[in-house]
């Protein structure tokens, strides 16, 4: 399925024009917009929409890879940590 989603820092990730779309965070306006944008669009233009966003998210968002970042997140900040005596 297409993706519309607000633009908050971790959207962008995943939805773009391929996947779907952002909009502006709080905008009814764009949001009515983008609903009518999709409602317009062939089926098999949906379909591809909605197959890029779930390759992306499962190519990108595997527990492998959230582990391993937030491993390194921690390692990064246990090394840049002031010590305490």
């Amino acid at each position: 399925r297409p993706f519309t989603s607000g633009d908050g820092v971790a959207s962008a990730e995943v939805v773009d024009s391929t996947t779907g779309g952002l909009l502006p965070a709080g905008d009814p306006h764009a949001l009515h917009q983008a609903i009518l944008g999709m409602l317009a669009l062939p089926l098999d233009s949906l379909k591809a929409k909605g197959a890029a966003g779930r390759s992306r998210v499962t190519e990108r968002f595997t527990w492998e890879r959230v582990v391993n970042a937030f491993s390194e997140l921690l390692a990064a900040r246990t090394v840049s940590a002031p010590s305490h005596p």
